[in-house]
């Protein structure tokens, strides 16, 4: 029986041996007390060349720009079967994607009576930087919207006082109870 080979694979550098003994011989007959022939024989063996991985790709685009994506990179097997993984995936972008804040309540009209008034809204890019342009870590449009908006004829007395006051009141329902809000505009506690 053969001992295993002195290596796994590599261009025919192993070897493997086997050893026999010498029986039946007369110690009476001088020359039958030796067998003819070496007691060991030694064979190559494991010629074929050793499996082996070649170099890991770079690796391919985070599949996400933000909010945490994906990258792989892969390698491929040069020689014989290889042991390990092909393919590598690490996690990439870690960092929040942008977005925008809710709109904020429209300002009150710029003018108090007649037409051509501006009245805007606004709102904050969270985790990121303003670009009119859709740059890494950038809200997309913008942060401000204004619209044109007309009051009353200036020579006409409002159909109701609370017309004048609307925006006013409307900014402030977020914070305080519509009561509250009545009391301060007509100068109350």
């Amino acid at each position: 029986m053969y001992t295993p080979c002195s290596i796994s694979c590599g261009a025919g550098a192993g070897y493997r041996t086997r050893r026999r003994e010498c029986r039946g011989t007369s110690t009476r007959v001088p020359q039958y007390m030796t067998c003819r022939g070496s007691n060991t024989e030694r064979e190559l063996c494991n010629t074929e060349t050793c499996p082996r991985w070649g170099q890991w790709s770079r690796f391919n685009r985070c599949s996400k720009t933000c909010d945490g994506g994906k990258k792989m990179r892969t390698r491929k097997c040069e020689r014989g079967i290889c042991r390990g993984r092909k393919t590598d995936v690490v996690t990439c972008n870690y960092q929040r994607c942008p977005y925008w804040s809710q709109w904020s309540s429209y300002t009150c009209c710029s003018v108090t009576c007649g037409a051509n008034g501006i009245k805007e809204r606004t709102r904050v890019c969270r985790h990121g930087g303003y670009r009119r342009a859709p740059f890494m870590n950038s809200c997309v449009g913008e942060w401000r919207e204004q619209t044109n908006c007309s009051m009353h004829p200036c020579n006409v007395t409002p159909p109701s006082v609370f017309d004048t006051f609307e925006c006013g009141i409307r900014n402030r329902r977020q914070t305080n109870n519509l009561s509250s809000s009545l009391l301060r505009i007509f100068g109350g506690q």
